[in-house]
């Protein structure tokens, strides 16, 4: 899926359907096939220190990731897919004191061969997706992520 229309579809899917996002006013920056970067604005994610709120952080990790899965989805299969968080683990390195980018990264072509056979044999399928959240500053979050995959 070229990168313009990977984004527009993914900024119409957020407003439509996640509100949350609308609330933290995410934007899609970047996609490239093998990586996703989701943009917000410290001024509507911030908490009383004036840094980002931690939900902020966690939500926009969490639906970088979820996003980048359902791109994936549509771009190697016809059929209907569903993707839902299943599990996460995140580690908050320091403070995020501006403006904030979550990047997520799909696995290595081996682990994506792994979850291709699960998902044409079983029709279900996990996905672990790494996840970091950067501000001018660098890197301020790490997360790690396991996505369910299944068809409709």
């Amino acid at each position: 899926m070229e990168q313009q229309t990977a984004l527009l579809f993914l900024e119409q899917y957020l407003q439509q359907h996640l509100p949350l996002t609308v609330a933290m006013q995410v934007q899609a920056q970047a996609y490239d096939g093998q990586s996703l970067q989701l943009f917000a604005p410290l001024a509507v994610n911030h908490n009383d220190k004036g840094t980002a709120f931690a939900g902020s952080l966690s939500s926009l990790a969490t639906v970088c990731g979820w996003c980048l899965v359902m791109l994936w989805t549509k771009e190697h299969y016809s059929q209907a897919c569903q993707v839902a968080v299943a599990t996460a683990q995140i580690d908050y390195k320091k403070p995020t004191s501006s403006d904030f980018i979550a990047i997520a990264k799909l696995p290595s072509v081996e682990d994506l061969a792994q979850v291709q056979q699960s998902l044409n044999r079983k029709k279900r399928a996990r996905i672990s997706i790494a996840i970091e959240i950067h501000d001018q500053q660098g890197v301020t979050v790490q997360q790690v992520a396991d996505y369910a995959i299944w068809f409709v």
